[in-house]
């Protein structure tokens, strides 16, 4: 199977897949280690280095630029990133190419 026949079969099924890759490659790029984040209601779970042994730093989902919402939604995943003890980050995109950073962050510290 292509590359281009894998990425059209991949967005019957998912049809963000494009917009998720997107986000993915830019946070391979920056150096970080990306995992699903299922398991935590967002595309992924991401650490600054090894997983093994450590605990992710952040939880993202990934977003079209123009994307709205309602704020019970925003506050439900940034609290469940805080109660987990993770930066919850929503980075937007409106062209293909590295993501900005947008955040709705929960501080940590």
């Amino acid at each position: 199977m292509t590359l281009s026949a894998f990425k059209k079969k991949a967005e019957q099924i998912q049809p963000d897949f494009e917009l998720r890759l997107r986000a993915y490659d830019d946070l391979r790029r920056r150096g970080l280690v990306v995992k699903t984040g299922f398991k935590y209601g967002s595309h992924f779970r991401v650490y600054d280095g090894s997983p093994d042994g450590h605990h992710s730093k952040y939880l993202v989902h990934a977003v079209h630029w123009d994307y709205r919402t309602i704020w019970p939604e925003i506050s439900r995943a940034v609290r469940l990133a805080h109660g987990v003890k993770r930066t919850y980050s929503s980075p937007g995109s409106q062209e293909a190419g590295r993501l900005p950073q947008v955040e709705a962050s929960a501080s940590l510290t």
